[in-house]
């Protein structure tokens, strides 16, 4: 949800470190680079239904801002990926083992490449009403656990 996200450099650091300082002194904190296309391009999310790729959403920032999410007036849309980057998306996933009911792989493509930014496993948001049978999909696949 963005909560408490804010953009830095080594030039405005300083500016932001009782920010930092307080997020840290709260629990864990999360620091990723900024990669300048999700302003452009956007962030890829592909959502994944026991292991098995289910649909996408394109999430764009609103003007002037780099957050996607919703509550920061970012933008979802419906989007289907190239195979490539579906093909990358099930390599990164293929990475964690073990059974998993749900997952997102949310990257950026640039320059030809996908480049995973966070590999969503515990509470993602599914997009669920971007694609028509997904939540039928997520019932059955909830189903075969506790049938199984």
């Amino acid at each position: 949800s963005a909560y408490r996200t804010f953009r830095c450099d080594p030039a405005t650091a300083a500016d932001h470190q009782t920010d930092f300082a307080a997020a840290l002194a709260d629990g864990a904190v999360l620091v990723q680079a900024f990669v300048p296309a999700v302003q452009t391009a956007g962030e890829l999310s592909l959502v994944f239904l026991d292991r098995r790729y289910s649909h996408a959403v394109r999430k764009r920032p609103r003007a002037g801002d780099f957050r996607v999410q919703a509550d920061h007036g970012g933008t979802r849309e419906t989007c289907e990926p190239p195979a490539w980057i579906l093909a990358r998306a099930e390599a990164c996933l293929a990475a964690v083992p073990g059974p998993l009911l749900y997952a997102r792989v949310d990257g950026i493509e640039q320059g030809g490449t996908f480049s995973l930014m966070e590999l969503e496993l515990i509470d993602p948001v599914l997009f669920l009403a971007h694609a028509a049978d997904a939540p039928q999909r997520l019932a059955e696949a909830i189903a075969g656990r506790v049938h199984a």
